[in-house]
């Protein structure tokens, strides 16, 4: 799948795009807070495992799953500025995959962000929404390779 990619102030500003690695990932489109609390826009390839993550079990039977941080999808280009205003299923992505045992699988959405808040002292890990961001920083990754491995004898990539 092909994905727009870039991180920006403006959601219209975004015109490189990149080849996902695999049939694994999906394309997303993350909402941000910057650093001067003006709201940024991320785009990009994830592993889908990373959509499940951020926006609920129900990614891994559907192609599109979202919620009021951004969205994941699996079709050419969808992470662009129309398709965040939709409301429609995009293709279902298949869950007789199996996952690769690597750093892929499961990686902060922003590893420097993640680690400049951890280096802090202020335990942002027990917070959910930055678990969720920050799955491997936050010792989350180790969870979900379990479920994985635990899940690749019946077929599919995500419990």
């Amino acid at each position: 799948v092909k994905c727009y990619q870039c991180v920006s102030g403006n959601q219209e500003d975004c015109a490189e795009i990149v080849e996902c690695p695999n049939m694994e990932y999906a394309c997303i489109h993350e909402r941000f807070l910057t650093s001067n609390f003006t709201v940024g826009h991320k785009r990009g390839c994830v592993h889908q495992q990373v959509c499940s993550q951020l926006y609920g079990a129900a990614c891994h039977s559907a192609g599109e799953c979202r919620d009021q941080r951004g969205f994941c999808c699996k079709s050419d280009l969808c992470n662009n500025v129309a398709t965040s205003r939709r409301t429609g299923r995009g293709v279902h992505i298949d869950q007789k995959r199996t996952a690769n045992r690597n750093n892929t699988v499961c990686h902060d959405i922003d590893q420097s962000s993640c680690e400049l808040i951890t280096n802090s002292k202020t335990n942002a890990c027990s917070l959910s929404c930055f678990k969720q961001a920050c799955p491997r920083t936050c010792g989350v990754c180790e969870d979900v390779e379990m479920d994985i491995r635990r899940h690749e004898g019946g077929g599919f990539l995500f419990g």
